[in-house]
């Protein structure tokens, strides 16, 4: 269930119930030692997970995980060292040695309500309530929408997608 070498958790192969969702694997090593065994994700209690974007096996985010739960609100956890998880106040302190970090799953602030979260190995996007498509991450092949490969370290909304803004048949 993931490799959890940054802090991921998971690699689903089927829908789990919320509660299931909550005791993620972490099979991975934190570069520590393996655990292999089922335990519980802090940071998650009393919230109900409606997706949870991981690892390898969705093609989703390379060492990072978000999640989104009903409300709207996404958490991340995991790898943070470029920008990843939109959280750069929370980030483990580190050694040139050592990656930086997110151990426990915390709320991305500017992100309130969220309807659809999508992650890929460099990059992440999202889309809001009002249908707007933000964008961040490695901008190599203009995969960030920001005309550009330039790499954006914080969210940003893809500004030729407006069109979509507002219609209740996207996601």
């Amino acid at each position: 269930m993931g490799i959890n070498d940054h802090g991921t958790l998971g690699h689903f192969t089927e829908i789990l119930k919320s509660t299931e969702a909550k005791n993620l694997f972490e099979s991975g090593n934190y570069n520590i030692i393996e655990e292999g065994i089922p335990a519980y994700a802090e940071g998650l209690d009393d919230v109900n997970i409606v997706k949870v974007v991981c690892g390898e096996e969705f093609v989703a985010g390379e060492h990072y995980t978000l999640a989104r739960i009903q409300n709207g609100k996404v958490f991340s956890f995991g790898r943070a060292d470029y920008g990843q998880l939109d959280l750069e106040n929370n980030i483990l302190s580190t050694s040139r040695n050592s990656k930086a970090i997110i151990s426990t799953p915390t709320a991305i602030p500017s992100f309130l309500s969220i309807k659809c979260i999508s992650v890929r190995d460099h990059y992440s996007m999202v889309i809001d309530a009002d249908n707007k498509v933000h964008s961040w991450e490695f901008g190599e092949y203009y995969v960030l929408g920001n005309k550009s490969e330039e790499d954006e370290i914080a969210p940003f909304q893809i500004s030729d997608l407006k069109e979509l803004e507002g219609r209740k048949n996207i996601v």
